[in-house]
């Protein structure tokens, strides 16, 4: 039974070595976008997300800032951008 609850990140037979990678850009690092931003990457909704915001500096912040925690969670990318990085989202968030 035990086997069954625990199941190793490094599993050949993981779902994203059977599927395409999933992107995801967020543009707006502001209180609802990393609210939005933090909550998708503990669900690992996305295997790479893009952050997108005016300001480059408080966007490369909030990058780090999430970086810290991406260790607890299913493997994803999480980065800086511009609008030029979002191409090939599967999802598009604009707050």
């Amino acid at each position: 039974m035990v086997d069954s609850l625990f199941v190793s990140s490094l599993n050949p037979t993981s779902p994203t070595t059977s599927r395409r990678p999933r992107k995801g850009a967020l543009i707006g690092a502001g209180q609802v976008g990393m609210a939005c931003a933090y909550s998708m990457l503990i669900q690992s909704t996305f295997d790479e997300m893009v952050l997108v915001d005016i300001e480059q500096k408080k966007v490369e912040g909030e990058v780090m800032d999430l970086m810290h925690g991406v260790s607890f969670v299913e493997p994803s990318t999480v980065r800086a951008g511009t609008i030029a990085d979002c191409q090939g989202a599967d999802v598009v968030i604009v707050t």
